[in-house]
């Protein structure tokens, strides 16, 4: 079953990493940024801080990652 299960989630990124690489690089930007929002409101509601709070916190813990 979990083979079968990796086999489709590596079909569904092999598919999306093909539609992007179809974008046009104004259209990669927006879309980057469009997922950067969706991830920062979603932070913010699981946190309970605001957006930019949410932004400060990805920063520190990619920080953090990289020592």
């Amino acid at each position: 079953m979990w083979k079968k299960m990796n086999d489709v989630m590596e079909d569904k990124w092999l598919e999306m990493i093909r539609a992007f690489l179809e974008l046009t690089p104004e259209e990669r930007a927006a879309e980057a940024e469009r997922r950067l929002d969706e991830t920062l409101e979603r932070m913010a509601e699981m946190y309970r801080i605001t957006p930019e709070e949410a932004y400060a916190k990805l920063v520190r813990n990619r920080a953090r990652m990289y020592r």
